[in-house]
């Protein structure tokens, strides 16, 4: 093959040259598949940048169910996976607090209500099957065969499966759910770029971005009320190929023959896989990220040094990316949850205000206004590090004598003269004198208007 795309003729090329044959699968989780790719799409970042996330799906094969979806910003890291797998082996009701509250201040972001329903939200992710991956198939990418992610799968009792070389075909059902997500999903964002440039839009607005954790929220809900409830194609019955299943009808099909034993993991177990940041204990708690936590809990703990070998004191704090709310600390034996501090985020009428700043561009003229007053700052410090000579003030004086109309500065520094009078004048009572004149001109004024014909 010599035309087409150079990256399907190089898969193509690296195909080992034998026979295929299908491999089936008996039941959920038998065979999962993880990959992850650019989304042609663009996120504002913390710091104002603004970048392409990278999205990291994990995918059962016997029910094309999409039982993980993270989205990173850059690169996706081994760490990254973890977040994965804690999603995907806990299901959403034992997830711990602070979703529903996260939740709330994504929909506050957008102007008209995008985001579905609390309780039909709650309702179509009961509905989303339990599927406890037994076997994973990945890549050769470094963060699928770093010790991070293998240890993770090895504790957990996960079967690690590594696809040859260059060839994506080996797991060609998770290449075919990107390209659905983005026929289906991305496509309709705004800032949609496109694999190229003639898939473009022409609306994009950098102000009406959004933030990494609105586009999780978005996608979650896609996957929910969409993906795992629209037929697929693959799903269809043999002696009815007109009949095609959802992957939640065909995981429910699989249920009633394969009854599965396994239970799923608690919440304990999603908070030890999220990641962890070591910070100090400060009088006030805690900051990650700009946001400070805090808890009652933490009475007897505010500024004492951890016992973590090597950590300089500070303490381990588990963060889950897309939940704002809550943040865990392990206190003897028990994860203790320390909860957003900034009560103003949540407050009156502060949606519309942030959604205010995105429409107006905020962002955008801070970053003039910051560039205009570093200029600014550096023509004051360096006047202000050059001092002034005697010459500049002598001439600043001068200036200053020439703009005095009065001359009040030349009498200020002229040298008094003392004259002796001639002779002493009488004291004269001012006031009185003063009155006198002015009864004097009242009456030769009344004088004048009486002689008027």
């Amino acid at each position: 093959m010599t035309t087409g795309s150079a990256k399907t003729r190089r898969s193509l090329a690296n195909r080992p040259d034998r026979a295929f044959s299908a491999m089936g699968v008996s039941r959920p989780g038998e065979q999962v598949q993880i990959d992850s790719t650019p989304l042609d799409v663009l996120v504002r970042l913390d710091g104002g940048l603004i970048d392409r996330p990278e999205l990291t799906i994990m995918l059962d094969v016997a029910t094309r169910s999409i039982i993980s979806a993270v989205l990173r910003p850059g690169a996706t890291k081994s760490v990254d996976l973890v977040v994965v797998l804690a999603r995907a082996l806990v299901p959403y009701d034992s997830r711990p607090g602070g979703r529903s509250e996260t939740r709330a201040l994504v929909n506050g972001a957008f102007e008209l209500q995008q985001l579905v329903g609390d309780q039909d939200y709650e309702d179509y992710r009961r509905q989303q099957p339990y599927i406890f991956p037994e076997t994973i198939t990945t890549d050769r990418g470094l963060i699928y065969i770093s010790e991070h992610f293998r240890t993770a799968c090895e504790q957990l009792g996960i079967s690690l499966n590594i696809s040859a070389p260059y060839a994506p075909t080996d797991k060609g059902k998770v290449e075919r759910t990107f390209h659905s997500i983005n026929t289906g999903f991305t496509q309709y964002l705004k800032n949609y770029t496109g694999r190229g440039v003639e898939y473009r839009g022409l609306d994009a607005e950098p102000e009406t971005l959004h933030s990494l954790v609105e586009l999780q929220e978005l996608l979650d809900e896609w996957i929910a009320v969409v993906w795992q409830n629209r037929p697929h194609d693959s799903l269809r019955d043999p002696l009815h190929p007109s009949v095609s299943l959802s992957p939640n009808e065909m995981c429910r099909a699989y249920r009633e023959l394969v009854p599965e034993l396994e239970i799923p993991f608690d919440v304990n177990t999603y908070i030890s896989l999220l990641p962890v940041k070591w910070r100090t204990l400060q009088a006030y708690g805690i900051t990650i990220d700009h946001r400070t936590y805090d808890s009652e809990g933490l009475r007897e703990l505010r500024r004492t040094k951890s016992t973590y070998t090597g950590q300089g004191g500070k303490w381990p704090i588990h963060v889950d990316p897309y939940n704002l709310q809550t943040v865990w600390i392990p206190i003897n034996d028990e994860w203790l949850p320390l909860q957003w501090a900034h009560a103003t985020a949540a407050g009156p009428m502060s949606a519309d205000v942030w959604s205010v700043t995105r429409r107006s561009g905020f962002f955008d003229q801070r970053r003039a206004l910051e560039a205009d007053i570093a200029e600014r700052s550096s023509d004051i410090l360096r006047r202000a590090g050059t001092g002034r000579t005697l010459e500049s003030l002598t001439a600043a004086r001068s200036r200053t004598v020439n703009l005095d109309l009065m001359r009040l500065s030349e009498l200020k520094h002229q040298p008094a003269e003392i004259e002796e009078p001639e002779e002493t004048p009488e004291p004269v009572d001012d006031a009185i004198s003063t009155v006198g004149r002015l009864r004097f001109g009242l009456l030769n004024i009344r004088e004048e208007a009486e002689r008027r014909p």
